[in-house]
């Protein structure tokens, strides 16, 4: 044998055994001693169906960092509009009644349009409790509308209509009626203040001034510690 088919020889050998290396340390090769780990696919599992992912619902981030995800995007919700204090009966929520109500009550110079209303799920009440008429969602054709009309009831407040008194607000989803509703104590204690201002605004931040300060709270506990300084101090 000659140099030259011992070191062609020689060579296949060694790729041989290198082969035979690699073939075993794949992992997923069967082995009678180490059987295969059954694979859980969980990489793309989402345990949370959140909207602020792109970086661009700046209301969905905010609600992220205090513990709120939101379950359906805000953005569906922002032309709706709640009306409270609608006494019920027949035709009372269909988009002609509503829009003709919101004319009366709110000084609009036409009707709005609506695009649909409904009433919401009956409430429980507590044994004793007098049954309040349902509220009425609906939403507005034109956002500009939707701005107008809670612009004019922020300002009006609650209105005396014929028999009742109502009260038109955004339609907030329930991670947000709940952050606002947790600053109900510390707003109720505020009004027996005197020279606080204050203002819970969108989607869940009370601004106290007091003495020339300003603060802001995304906190109810932390605003209601701050109330304690201010009426002990």
């Amino acid at each position: 044998m000659d140099l030259t088919h011992f070191w062609i020889l020689g060579t296949m050998l060694v790729l041989t055994h290198q082969h035979q290396g690699e073939s075993s340390s794949i992992p997923g090769s069967r082995s009678e001693e180490s059987p295969l780990t059954p694979l859980h696919h969980t990489a793309h599992r989402r345990e949370k169906r959140c909207s602020c992912e792109n970086q661009k619902d700046k209301e969905c981030i905010f609600f992220c960092h205090i513990g709120i995800v939101w379950v359906n995007t805000p953005r569906s919700r922002r032309q709706n509009i709640r009306i409270v204090g609608v006494h019920e009966g027949p035709n009372t929520c269909t988009t002609t009644a509503v829009a003709a109500l919101l004319k009366e009550t709110l000084g609009l110079d036409n009707e709005p349009r609506l695009d649909r209303s409904h009433r919401t799920a009956p409430r429980q009440s507590a044994p004793g409790e007098r049954t309040r008429p349902r509220a009425i969602v609906c939403r507005l054709h034109y956002y500009s509308d939707c701005v107008d009309i809670l612009r004019r009831a922020r300002e009006r407040g609650q209105i005396k209509v014929r028999d009742m008194t109502i009260s038109v607000f955004p339609d907030y989803t329930d991670g947000v009626a709940r952050a606002r509703a947790a600053f109900n104590d510390v707003r109720r204690q505020l009004r027996n203040i005197e020279g606080v201002r204050y203002g819970l605004f969108y989607p869940a931040r009370l601004r106290i001034t007091y003495r020339g300060a300003e603060k802001e709270f995304t906190s109810a506990d932390d605003a209601g510690q701050y109330v304690k300084t201010m009426t002990t101090g």
